[in-house]
């Protein structure tokens, strides 16, 4: 690879004579005794294992990436579901929430009607033993 973009006037040195004298984060791990190759390549490393969230095990994951485990199509992906559960949830009420096949035996529902959420299964057994007393 070429580029014409530096100054001509420099000599060409590679980056394994060069050492680095730079900011050194803590999350690289290195020391100020590398060069500049080893700064390089420990940056393109963790880049790369950023750039691919594949390593959270989202390849098993109930969402499909469609083989697409970059940060940013994660983050839509996650971003999308959330937005899509906001929808379904928003105004919901715990108390409205169907029993499913319960078998409610000697508790009637409010004038008698059939029990059919949580508020009415919680108002039947609030009668029940308020009529017991």
């Amino acid at each position: 690879m070429s580029c014409n973009k530096f100054n001509t006037s420099c000599n060409k040195v590679s980056t394994e004579c060069v050492d680095y004298e730079g900011y050194l984060p803590s999350w690289t791990g290195l020391d100020d005794c590398n060069t500049l190759t080893g700064h390089i390549h420990k940056i393109y490393s963790e880049l790369d294992y950023f750039q691919s969230l594949k390593n959270l095990g989202l390849d098993a994951s109930c969402l499909d990436y469609n083989g697409d485990y970059s940060a940013v199509n994660v983050l839509k992906k996650h971003d999308n579901k959330i937005c899509e559960l906001l929808e379904k949830v928003d105004g919901f009420s715990f108390l409205d929430a169907p029993i499913g096949d319960l078998d409610v035996k000697c508790l009637q529902g409010v004038c008698s009607n059939n029990i059919l959420t949580i508020r009415d299964l919680l108002q039947a057994l609030i009668n029940k033993v308020c009529s017991d007393e």
